[in-house]
C-alpha cells in the first residue's frame, strides 16, 4: 500500500497539491487495496533496473512480487492502481 501511495506522490498530479484516495477492501477472503490520483501529464513509466543497490524504480516489482493480482486503470480523470492478495 505504502509503494502505491508514494507512487501517486511522486509521478502524479496529485503530489502537486492535489488528491490522493486511498481504498480498503476485502471482497471473497482477499484483500484489495486500490490508490487513485489525479493522473500525470506526461506519461513515463520508469524501467526497472536489475541493480539491487537502486534506489527508484523497482516498487512494482515488489508489488508483482507480494501480490496474487494487480492492475492499473486510467480515465480521463486520474488513475487507479490496484492489487490484491489472500490472507495466509
Amino acid at each position: 500500500m505504502s509503494e502505491l501511495v508514494t507512487n501517486a506522490v511522486a509521478h502524479s498530479e496529485s503530489g502537486r497539491g492535489g488528491v490522493i484516495k486511498l481504498r480498503l477492501a476485502v471482497i471473497e477472503e482477499r484483500v484489495r487495496v486500490e490508490v487513485s490520483d489525479q493522473g500525470s501529464r506526461v506519461s513515463r513509466p520508469r524501467v526497472a533496473s536489475n541493480s539491487a543497490d537502486t534506489e527508484h524504480g523497482n516498487g512494482l516489482k515488489i508489488v508483482r512480487a507480494v501480490s496474487s493480482r494487480w492492475g492499473v486503470h486510467t480515465t480521463t480523470q486520474g488513475t487507479t492502481v490496484w492489487c490484491e492478495w489472500a490472507p495466509s
